[in-house]
């Protein structure tokens, strides 16, 4: 009799929870018991829900029953894995950049989120609160994306929330929010569904749709930091490689008085003659 039979299903479910990926996927060769119990729903679904917490795109997802994964054995472990691939893809492309908010940040300006950045399909960029008018965007050779003559952005995807990033030596795009998982896995039931036969108005929801205007106070407690290291060295080079590009260009930003940082320390006497409509002037230069 196989070791797996000689106790509860219930006691090997309990201790399969607690394993990691790579061992459960080592334990699946060793018998066909060990190998049910390493593909079970229960178990995958336990590990998934974990590995999901608190990374962006999934909280809807992981707030859903998804009663359709429990229909046919092995499925969530096949979620799990289509999540992950998703979850290492750092190249962006034209769905990303329009179906996503985006945060914008300078790097080397103590202002943390200004205006709201938007890409839209048919290649133009807006910048409400900041700039009025239109500018170019479109992708480079490398599948970075330019916006009008700036140095192009590098794409790349935050490994501690999962949240898509852009960045260049001057700035950095962050979505505050994606449609990237939910696009994946609404594709993945559709298929499932036709598989197992049901019916598919009872399982599979209107498709993830993007949403926008999405306001500053949504992005509280972000970490600003994350991930960038290892991406300046990147654009550095990316710039010294770029030296013979026209990507000089000047601009002027108006931006309201709630957009501006003082120190603390001045904060008590600036703020009692400050007007409510006062504005600041940033004088940005974009030179090589």
């Amino acid at each position: 009799m196989e070791f797996t039979q000689r106790l509860p299903s219930e006691i090997f479910i309990s201790i399969f929870k607690e394993l990691d990926t790579k061992t459960l996927y080592s334990l699946s060769l060793v018998s066909k018991g060990c190998n049910t119990f390493a593909m079970d729903n229960h178990i995958w679904n336990h590990i998934a829900l974990n590995r999901w917490e608190g990374k962006q795109g999934m909280a809807e997802i992981c707030s859903e029953p998804h009663n359709l994964w429990f229909k046919k054995a092995g499925t969530w472990k096949k979620v799990y894995s289509i999540v992950e691939q998703e979850a290492r893809r750092s190249e962006l492309n034209a769905d990303d950049l329009v179906e996503t908010t985006w945060r914008f940040k300078f790097n080397s300006y103590p202002i943390p989120h200004v205006g709201s950045p938007n890409f839209h399909r048919n290649g133009v960029y807006t910048f409400s609160g900041v700039m009025d008018g239109q500018l170019p965007w479109t992708f480079t050779k490398e599948g970075r994306v330019r916006v009008d003559q700036f140095p192009p952005l590098t794409p790349y995807r935050s490994t501690a929330d999962w949240s898509l990033k852009m960045r260049n030596i001057h700035v950095t795009f962050a979505s505050i929010d994606h449609n990237c998982f939910r696009k994946k896995l609404y594709q993945f039931n559709l298929k499932l569904v036709e598989e197992l036969g049901l019916d598919p108005s009872k399982y599979i929801l209107q498709p993830p749709k993007p949403s926008f205007s999405i306001s500053s106070n949504s992005i509280e407690g972000v970490d600003e930091n994350d991930d960038e290291n290892n991406q300046e060295n990147n654009e550095n080079n990316d710039e010294n490689n770029n030296e013979g590009e026209d990507v000089a260009m000047d601009h002027i930003m108006v931006l309201p008085s709630n957009h501006v940082f003082h120190d603390d320390d001045d904060d008590n006497n600036d703020d009692e003659d400050q007007s409510e409509n006062d504005h600041y002037v940033i004088f940005l230069s974009f030179q090589d």
